[in-house]
């Protein structure tokens, strides 16, 4: 089961088909599985923040796949020829961080933190 539906995405008010959702969700619910140990695909159905941190990856993975919002540093005209900023970090770290700005404080129904990496016991 996915962690963010078509419906729910377009709830939130996103506005990318179900095309181009579909692997950018996928992507995104690895991410937020990896960061919470399995412990977000546990609950069914979602927790709102499992779902905003979904949404906010689909949005950031989106944007990376353009040069959408990012800083030209050098265009040349004739030979059209356009250098960009570099982004800060890697994506993988980008998006984790991202991630985990939703994720902060959330627990489950146990009382685990979602984003505890220790031994459960």
């Amino acid at each position: 089961m996915p962690l963010l539906t078509y419906a729910r995405y377009q709830q939130l008010g996103g506005e990318l088909t179900e095309a181009a959702f579909s692997p950018l969700e996928m992507r995104a619910s690895k991410v937020v599985n990896a960061l919470t140990h399995g412990r977000a695909r546990r609950d069914s159905p979602p927790r709102e923040a499992v779902e905003r941190a979904v949404f906010a990856l689909v949005a950031a993975m989106h944007a990376e796949e353009g040069d959408e919002g990012r800083e030209v540093t050098s265009l040349v005209n004739d030979g059209v020829s356009v250098t960009y900023a570099a982004r800060e970090g890697s994506p993988a770290g980008r998006f984790a961080r991202l991630a985990r700005e939703y994720l902060v404080g959330e627990t489950t129904a146990d009382g685990v933190p979602l984003l505890y990496a220790g031994v459960e016991a």
